[in-house]
């Protein structure tokens, strides 16, 4: 649901439609080394992942 909310609102304040799945895409292929690096230096993996 909060990507398809972040896709609307992108295409709404952008004038560009675009789907939930391309957001999620764009997420996926920009973020994972940030991602990667961020789990590879937590103290406590397992509760890196659960926050909110």
């Amino acid at each position: 649901m909060a990507l398809e909310r972040a896709a609307i609102e992108i295409s709404y304040k952008t004038g560009i439609s675009i789907k939930w799945t391309e957001l999620a895409n764009y997420l996926f292929d920009n973020m994972l080394q940030e991602a990667k690096k961020d789990l590879m230096g937590a103290t406590d993996i397992k509760k890196t992942l659960k926050k909110d």
